[in-house]
């Protein structure tokens, strides 16, 4: 799946030996690659980030409020994208040749392709949009400028052999650091007091259940993509347990960058930053100048890298069905070509 190979360190690449074979990449790899895996990926990027600071701006939500919705909902996500990666494990496919058992070559296809649509296209936005927001923070160009700019760019450097895995594995550590010194920051001048949030009643207890269905649609939104590294891992390897760890490292990174903007968004109230219409400017407002910089950057470049990314790796999609493979020829995310 186009998406998938989002991961940190993994493109694209068509296996040809049995579904059931323990490659040279699987062996020696534990359970807990998957949490790895999952923990840090190109996930951690501003759009969770953002959803934790919506839930404040927005909706009015305390820390406290919004903590437990927040808490809720990735749990949820994140005990069916276990139970998905369990299912990976078992039957050692990916979710592209599962999809075959249940609509067929061709109905596998038509939701394959409408999935790398949705995903492919969607996430494209996404990045595209908060580099140019960021370009708009760090230059002052206007924002539908600088994202034309950043396509501009995705699309260049999907075009050259540049290996973005490598790249990737050095600046996802990387920005997952910086925003954790900024949440550090955050939560340091975070005042819970100076917004009560809903009151405890029943539209209280509503306002919860909403953050925590727009939390759990985030973190659903890995589902589909989690059988797919199930090929790379040991014939020995415990599906109960590669489903605990994969569901444990999505639930941890998405709950922290969501709390992250939470509390991000309380300081943003509390220093008059609100009306502010750049989130990209909100979230750095209370930063020192020189993080709030190295935070743009860094969005930035994890936004060019992940679209250049999927740009390369959806053109394998349409290669699926000439390719002729059937359940016992599987279509893994793998290695980058």
């Amino acid at each position: 799946m186009p998406a998938g190979v989002r991961v940190v360190g993994y493109g694209t690449v068509v296996e040809t030996e049995s579904p059931t074979a323990e490659t040279e990449s699987g062996r020696g790899r534990s359970s807990w690659w998957f949490f790895w895996t999952w923990l840090v990926t190109p996930h951690i990027e501003f759009g969770a980030v953002y959803v934790g600071m919506i839930v404040v701006l927005y909706l009015d939500m305390s820390l406290v409020q919004a903590v437990i919705g927040i808490v809720l909902g990735t749990a949820f996500g994140a005990i069916s994208h276990g139970v998905l990666t369990t299912r990976g494990v078992q039957l050692k496919v990916p979710q592209i040749v599962l999809g075959r058992s249940a609509f067929g070559d061709l109905g596998s296809l038509i939701v394959t392709t409408m999935m790398a649509i949705i995903s492919s296209f969607g996430w494209f936005i996404v990045n595209s949009v908060v580099a140019g927001l960021a370009i708009n923070s760090l230059f002052g160009l206007p924002v539908v400028a600088g994202t034309a700019v950043a396509v501009v760019v995705q699309l260049f450097l999907a075009q050259i052999d540049i290996p973005f895995a490598a790249v990737q594995r050095y600046l996802f550590p990387l920005i997952t650091v910086v925003l954790v010194v900024s949440g550090i920051i955050g939560f340091v001048k975070a005042d819970p007091s100076v917004d009560a949030g809903q009151p405890w009643n029943l539209n209280g207890l509503i306002a919860i259940v909403v953050v925590a269905c727009i939390a759990w649609a985030y973190t659903i939104g890995w589902n589909p993509y989690a059988t797919d590294y199930s090929k790379w891992t040991p014939v020995s390897a415990s599906p109960r347990m590669a489903g605990v760890c994969s569901g444990l490292g999505l639930f941890i990174a998405t709950t922290f960058l969501m709390i992250i903007g939470t509390s991000a968004a309380i300081v943003v109230e509390a220093e008059g930053h609100a009306a502010e219409v750049n989130p990209t400017t909100q979230f750095t407002s209370f930063l020192p100048d020189w993080l709030g910089v190295v935070v743009l950057l860094c969005l930035i470049g994890g936004s060019w890298t992940n679209n250049s990314m999927t740009l390369r790796s959806a053109r394998t999609l349409f290669d699926v069905e000439k390719l002729g493979l059937g359940p016992g020829r599987a279509l893994c995310s793998g290695r980058s070509r």
